[in-house]
């Protein structure tokens, strides 16, 4: 099925255990599900398919391998990763409205807002650049294209399993919606950890940037 491609099986379970693995970007997704509902939680995960797909066109044109070796690329994509999700984590623990309690009228500004934050969570996230940089080349074979061209397979399978895994669980967690909708106190403790955990999240990736990086 793949003979021509770079992409194998193993390579496939590889990335569907990395999209499955507990991170900023799953816990973005549940936490969608949970409080805005399905077309949210699928909106945030085209977001972070979005920004996967900047990271595959920039791994394929070697852009991202020039980002890395940089004395202040990485450093600087790590700094700003941590304040996203430092920036996050205190908007979910400061208003009301946070991650959860959004639900109701205004769905459409919802939707964009999730894609928003999808997108910018993935997009500035250093551990899916190191990731992509170390693990995709591994797969690329003599015979089946440049190696840009490989690498943009590899990234393009990666974003598909991506897209339809948070889609999947996103929708699966929409089914506690209405429960939680009717137990504000629930929904406001929720609200708590998940902003709690993604200024944890931004800590760790500052606290390893002050130690020295993610090399």
């Amino acid at each position: 099925m793949f003979e021509h491609t770079p992409i194998t099986w193993q390579f496939i379970g590889m990335i569907c255990l990395g999209i499955i693995a507990p991170g900023p970007d799953m816990l973005y997704i549940l936490s969608l599900g949970l409080g805005r509902g399905r077309a949210a939680a699928c909106a945030g995960a085209a977001g972070i398919a979005a920004g996967l797909m900047v990271h595959t066109v920039l791994a394929a044109a070697g852009l991202l391998a020039l980002v890395t070796a940089s004395r202040y690329g990485l450093p600087a994509l790590q700094a700003a990763g941590a304040l996203y999700l430092l920036w996050l984590g205190a908007r979910t623990l400061t208003v009301r409205s946070g991650v959860l309690a959004v639900r109701g009228a205004d769905r459409g500004l919802s939707c964009r807002r999730a894609f928003r934050d999808g997108f910018f969570i993935n997009l500035l996230n250093p551990k899916f650049v190191l990731f992509s940089l170390s693990f995709f080349p591994l797969f690329i074979r003599e015979g089946r294209g440049s190696a840009g061209w490989q690498m943009l397979q590899l990234g393009v399978c990666n974003l598909l399993f991506a897209l339809v895994i948070f889609c999947a669980v996103g929708s699966c967690s929409a089914l506690l919606d209405r429960v939680l909708y009717e137990r504000p106190r629930v929904t406001r403790a929720i609200d708590l950890a998940l902003g709690a955990l993604f200024i944890l999240l931004g800590a760790e990736l500052l606290w390893l940037l002050c130690a020295g990086g993610l090399r």
